[in-house]
């Protein structure tokens, strides 16, 4: 599922930051998404990346957003609990650069290919939103993380929530309801 990026003041080269935003007026959602790429150069497939997705205040209606991504998993609806979180901390690595949308044969996500190169950088996040510690303290199971690609071109200013799996279709849902809906009122 697309949507568009805005370079964050305060980006550099070591730490970048975007604002994403889904939709329009009341209706757009909105959130921050900060990355820093470790481990090798940035024009290296082999690094990889840590970072977070960000609540944005005023977040807006994300209702549209968490629609799309629930289509983008292939689910109609879901079940599923929500918390609410300031911060997604992720982990994970670069699975793709100057990659471009493919028309042909799509290596990456389904979507991306090298075939002509492009701005886009494909990474595959692992996001965990309580540390193991959590749950061990309560006596509770460490439930599995949501895996999901995340696609970035600075150049056109567009981002992707690429679905690994359509299992993973609740815990998405829930997590980025989560950041974007203070639960406690809504």
């Amino acid at each position: 599922m697309d949507f568009q990026i805005t370079p964050l003041p305060g980006s550099s080269p070591a730490l970048q930051a975007w604002l994403a935003s889904y939709g329009s007026g009341l209706d757009q959602a909105r959130f921050e998404i900060h990355l820093t790429i470790a481990g090798a150069k940035t024009d290296s497939s082999e690094a990889y990346v840590v970072g977070s997705f960000d609540r944005h205040e005023p977040t807006g209606n994300p209702t549209a957003f968490l629609s799309k991504l629930i289509a983008a998993h292939g689910s109609d609806t879901v079940a599923a609990s929500v918390h609410s979180f300031r911060s997604l901390p992720f982990t994970g690595a670069i699975v793709g650069l100057a990659l471009s949308r493919a028309t042909g044969i799509a290596e990456v996500g389904g979507q991306f290919g090298n075939h002509p190169p492009g701005g886009w950088m494909v990474t595959r996040l692992v996001i965990e939103p309580r540390p193991p510690e959590f749950y061990r303290s309560r006596g509770r199971v460490k439930p599995q993380p949501l895996q999901i690609l995340l696609a970035i071109n600075s150049q056109l200013g567009q981002g992707a929530l690429i679905p690994v799996d359509s299992v993973y279709a609740p815990l998405a849902f829930s997590l980025f309801a989560g950041l974007m809906y203070d639960v406690t009122t809504h």
